[in-house]
């Protein structure tokens, strides 16, 4: 395709934006951030583990990783926060890298810095895929949903990298429906909820699905990668767990909105809580966890066998004679110098 026929698609898919305004957003994609989601073979992917005491992959990434490097106090150091900074001082030339700083500035909570990464190379006549998504992330992470929408619109006009960092050929066909689909979704809600001026005690379950898919947690749980300060997301997920009688595991997701997370004036959201801590009250009793004594015992000591010394039986007699033999001869001689000395 030549580059005229290039400015001229593009253009005309700015011009269309403009005119119909439709909404959607794009992901975050960075090369130091592979995709954790294993792909069915029905395309479907595998949810990440958590467990009621906040362990599993879900746990370690949200609560750990993401939590660490977007703590918004900065004298705060942990890890996972000064390899981020560590990185940041890197030199970056190439789309992917980037495209991986400014995710890393938006992790940061650098969002000023995330803008002037990216927007020269967003403006370009040929953008990288990497830098447009992540420019569209940049607008939804602000609340400017309108300049989200429209540069989602034109991340969709590019082809998906091939080469995107830490994901499989499936994983890249699974991000690119849930792009297509219930991000677009997502960010059409948002809006929508935005020009409304909902308020807060009025907020209700997320409507990001009619009837949610098989994989209904592991998108959720995508998408709150991608958004990890979404409250919405973060109670859908919630009500996921229990919709598959899970309700341990939203227990301590609902505890996480109402205390962590400041989301206490959400009058449907306590109510739904008190309703899973009943259901959990009338849960059985779980079983303590045997707490395994190491014991270290000495190995039996092992009599060693014919076998081990490399005789068999004769030559064990043999040896034996010929160990008496010389036992008595050697008394024999001491006998003969005593004599000798008398």
């Amino acid at each position: 395709m030549t580059r005229a026929k290039i400015d001229v698609k593009f253009s005309l898919a700015m011009m269309i934006v403009i005119a119909m305004n439709v909404p959607a957003v794009a992901g975050l994609y960075s090369p130091f951030e592979k995709c954790p989601f294993a792909i069915k073979a029905d395309g479907t992917a595998e949810e990440l583990s958590y467990n009621a005491d906040n362990s599993g992959q879900f746990a370690t990434i949200f609560f750990g990783q993401l939590a660490n490097v977007g703590d918004p106090n900065p004298n705060r150091k942990n890890p996972d926060r000064e390899t981020t900074r560590l990185r940041l001082r890197q030199p970056a030339t190439t789309p992917a890298a980037i495209a991986g700083r400014a995710a890393d500035q938006m992790r940061a909570r650098l969002y000023d810095d995330a803008r002037t990464t990216l927007a020269p190379l967003a403006r370009e006549r040929m953008p990288d895929y990497r830098i447009v998504a992540n420019f569209a992330h940049l607008f939804a992470i602000r609340g400017e949903w309108a300049e989200a929408a429209n540069w989602h619109e034109i991340q969709l006009e590019l082809t998906l990298s091939s080469d995107l960092a830490g994901t499989t050929p499936e994983q890249r066909r699974w991000l690119a429906k849930l792009e297509r689909t219930y991000y677009r979704d997502w960010l059409r809600i948002h809006r929508r909820e935005a020009e409304a001026k909902t308020p807060a005690a009025d907020e209700t379950l997320f409507p990001l699905f009619t009837e949610p898919p098989p994989d209904a947690i592991a998108i959720v749980q995508q998408l709150l990668l991608w958004h990890p300060d979404d409250n919405r997301l973060f109670w859908l997920l919630a009500e996921l767990y229990a919709r598959e009688g899970r309700f341990r595991e939203a227990e301590r997701l609902f505890d996480s909105l109402v205390e962590s997370r400041q989301q206490s004036n959400r009058t449907r959201l306590v109510e739904r809580r008190a309703d899973i801590k009943r259901r959990v009250a009338g849960l059985p009793a779980l079983a303590p966890k045997e707490e395994v004594a190491l014991v270290f015992n000495d190995p039996p000591k092992k009599e060693p066998t014919l076998a081990d010394l490399g005789l068999t039986q004769t030559q064990l007699i043999a040896v034996s004679i010929a160990v008496a033999l010389a036992i008595i001869g050697l008394i024999a001689l001491q006998m003969r110098s005593i004599r000798r000395r008398k």
